[in-house]
């Protein structure tokens, strides 16, 4: 998938069973693959959207996933990642990262693949140059370990 968008979604949540505790604006911004273009702006907010609201209003720590423990946006992050990949791979989309927080000062990341920032060129030419470099370091690394396996013989 080449193409992607990133769409953002709020939900009003508490995120502990806290009294003295206001709830929170959760901000989630998701970075979504789709191999067909028109599902990407239409089908899968209207579904991902309509999955989100059942969390609205909602003390998220009372929630399974988030039961006898403290919610952190780490964990948010963590749950809403595993669920939004699937509900999206089930419409053919692909959720590549999610971003989760409440302050713009703090964000949270989610992702199961390498993502290189794609605002900052420069930057990727400099990642990838990274990677590679340490390729080739782990490859001559396994050549050498082979060689002396083969030596040992």
């Amino acid at each position: 998938m080449t193409k992607y968008y990133i769409s953002t979604y709020y939900i009003n949540a508490y995120l502990n069973n806290e009294q003295s505790e206001p709830s929170s604006v959760i901000h989630l911004v998701l970075y979504i693959g789709a191999v067909e273009e028109e599902k990407m702006f239409y089908v899968l907010e209207e579904n991902t959207k309509k999955y989100l609201e059942n969390f609205q209003n909602m003390h998220l720590s009372e929630c399974i996933a988030f039961r006898h423990k403290k919610v952190t946006l780490e964990s948010v992050g963590e749950f809403f990642y595993g669920k939004l990949s699937e509900l999206l791979k089930q419409q053919g989309a692909e959720l590549y990262q999610i971003e989760v927080y409440t302050t713009s000062t703090r964000r949270y990341k989610v992702s199961d693949r390498l993502l290189l920032p794609f605002q900052y060129p420069g930057d990727v030419v400099k990642r990838i140059e990274h990677i590679r470099e340490w390729s080739q370091r782990l490859y001559s690394a396994g050549k050498e370990e082979a060689y002396e396996e083969q030596k040992k013989k």
